[in-house]
């Protein structure tokens, strides 16, 4: 777990500029991925979630999910470096919808692995709901 100074928000980011009070203020928690990386996260419009990855060690973004068409992200653990998403993913020239797994490994989000997920997860309107 990273137990240095709190780097400042690198601002050189344009997504980092343009939320710039909420991550800072997100840097302040503490991490909650890979033993340095702080979620932050904020509301976006009606069902629609923001989540950005910032490092406490260099103020960088990493990646942000959510959106109204995003990757949703699912779960993150402070002493882990694999992160679980919900997303589209390509497979065989078809879009489906998936649980996807990534592995941090020099400071990139490499896709590991992914799988389907069912039907049941979809609401009575046919939308996922996961």
């Amino acid at each position: 777990m990273y137990k240095g100074p709190t780097a400042q928000l690198d601002m050189t980011d344009d997504y980092a500029r343009l939320f710039r009070t909420r991550l800072s203020q997100g840097l302040t928690e503490r991490p909650d991925y890979a033993g340095e990386y702080v979620v932050v996260g904020w509301g976006c419009g009606a069902m629609c979630y923001s989540l950005t990855l910032i490092s406490k060690k260099t103020g960088k973004i990493l990646q942000t999910f959510g959106g109204e068409t995003g990757e949703k992200l699912i779960d993150t653990q402070p002493n882990s470096l694999l992160l679980i998403t919900h997303g589209s993913v390509k497979v065989n020239g078809k879009d489906i919808y998936a649980k996807k797994f990534y592995l941090l490994k020099n400071n990139q989000l490499n896709l590991i692995y992914h799988t389907p997920i069912a039907a049941e997860h979809q609401d009575e309107n046919g939308k996922f709901n996961p």
